[in-house]
């Protein structure tokens, strides 16, 4: 455990650098702990201090005035302290220096709109200690956005809708959904109506402040559970409310409930891309992380998507997964490689408190893990010799060995849905159980509404969220236009 002390300016950003020192361990704020971490403004100075029983390191950072804040910036100075103290404390250097964090990229990005590539570098890796590997990545990622032509215009808006259904529950997920063991069809279809009926108004309520849905991204859960009258009804629903959309996602999600049917329905209705998503390459991973498929089903799975049309198809895989090794997961990205989807997606396993994983307590250690750093760098290596650039890259928080997850794409298959929501360039409008609309203002702040959690939730309550929801719509329609 680590005991962090320091003024409550400063109390959530020395949570958040102590776990990226700490990964893995307990934070407390009282009591007893096997490592102490005090933090102090004094004057215009910030001093960091880590101790236990054997050994105290110190080091301390004068306060710069910021012209992005236009006042003092404590936190530069408060991760610049604590980057050299913790450096020499824990003999490590977090690849991502001081920066704590989801969007690394976007801030990378801001840095060379006010100034030049060269300067955001320079920044990154002097200022923030970023290593000169994460930084390149940033960079390259700017490279992209640039490159995909995706701009911020305030009279257009993204679609998400969630299925929140999967055949079963991964040990390492904590996402909003119900298993094969808690629902039935009949919920589904009662469900898959209001979803239907919400998506007509939402859609409606765009069109009314003058928004146009240029992406819609159907996620989960796994969408692939339902059926193909299913997919085909609700691709249907979207072309008819959102007719001027450029890009539709499915996130099929599960080979092992993907079937030739499903795909030849849901192509027939639209040339969507697609998402499939094994993990991993290894069976007996899959056998651990509760995974009801095996690597032939995947492979049986995108050659069904091959030869039903899809051209843009997304391969998801998570370094750092139990059971795993650094050379099973390397392998793995190389497996896929080899197929040459449009997209892959290299995630790094985080600690989701709700997971199964964690509530057994097998999660610290694989996010304590320093392999899957080295890992990520291999598989970066192999994926850019294998003409895929990186598009967009996020964290998250307790994630292994302190990655990064990137989308990797060929050529110009950027996913637009992925550029608006990580960079927030305008609002998302979310449908479905467990779904958040984020209306993003001309201000660049945003606001969020939240959709009941679970599906029996949404059922139940539908009437009243969607009339909250209409409230929200109408109140925040005037802030982003």
């Amino acid at each position: 455990m680590v005991k962090v002390i320091a003024p409550e300016t400063l109390l959530y950003e020395s949570i958040n650098l102590t776990k990226a020192f700490f990964i893995g361990e307990m934070v407390i704020f009282e009591g007893d702990a096997d490592i102490n971490v005090t933090v102090q403004k004094l004057g215009e100075t910030i001093t960091v201090v880590l101790t236990d029983e054997t050994h105290t390191e110190t080091d301390s950072e004068p306060v710069r005035q910021s012209e992005y804040l236009c006042a003092p910036d404590l936190d530069l100075a408060l991760g610049r302290a604590y980057y050299r103290v913790g450096m020499r404390f824990c003999n490590r250097k977090p690849t991502w220096g001081i920066l704590t964090g989801v969007r690394p990229a976007k801030l990378f990005m801001g840095l060379t709109a006010e100034s030049s590539q060269e300067q955001a570098e320079r920044v990154f890796i002097d200022d923030y200690y970023v290593s000169e590997k994460k930084t390149h990545l940033c960079a390259l990622v700017a490279e992209n956005r640039i490159k995909s032509g995706v701009v911020s215009t305030t009279d257009e808006c993204s679609l998400y809708i969630s299925i929140p259904y999967c055949p079963s529950r991964c040990t390492y997920c904590s996402f909003v959904s119900q298993d094969n063991d808690r629902y039935d069809q009949n919920q589904i279809g009662q469900y898959l109506k209001l979803l239907h009926t919400e998506i007509a108004e939402t859609c409606a309520y765009m069109q009314k402040t003058g928004q146009k849905i240029v992406t819609v991204y159907i996620g989960g859960g796994t969408p692939a559970i339902l059926s193909s009258k299913q997919l085909s009804e609700l691709t249907r629903v979207l072309a008819k409310n959102a007719p001027e959309h450029r890009e539709l996602t499915v996130e099929l999600g599960r080979p092992d409930a993907i079937t030739s049917e499903k795909l030849k329905a849901l192509h027939g209705v639209c040339n969507a891309r697609i998402s499939i998503n094994p993990q991993t390459l290894h069976d007996p991973v899959l056998e651990r992380i509760g995974r009801k498929h095996t690597v032939k089903q995947f492979y049986d799975a995108f050659e069904s998507a091959v030869k039903a049309g899809f051209t843009d198809i997304n391969v998801d895989l998570i370094a750092g997964l139990p059971g795993d090794t650094e050379d099973g997961f390397v392998e793995s990205v190389i497996g896929i490689q080899a197929l040459s989807p449009a997209n892959i997606t290299i995630h790094s396993y985080a600690k989701k408190r709700g997971s199964k994983l964690a509530q057994e307590g097998g999660a610290d250690e694989l996010i304590q893990s320093e392999t899957v750093e080295h890992g990520l760098d291999r598989c970066a290596n192999i994926l850019l010799d294998g003409d895929y650039s990186p598009y967009y890259l996020y964290r998250q928080r307790d994630i292994s060995g302190g990655g990064e997850n990137v989308g990797w794409c060929k050529s110009d298959s950027f996913g637009l849905y992925n550029i608006y929501m990580m960079d927030e360039l305008h609002s998302i409008y979310g449908c479905g159980a467990g779904s958040v609309t984020k209306a993003v203002h001309r201000q660049n702040d945003l606001v969020r509404f939240f959709n009941q959690r679970l599906p029996l939730e949404y059922i139940k309550h539908f009437d009243e969220m969607c009339a909250k929801k209409r409230e929200f719509i109408e109140r925040e329609a005037n802030r982003i236009i």
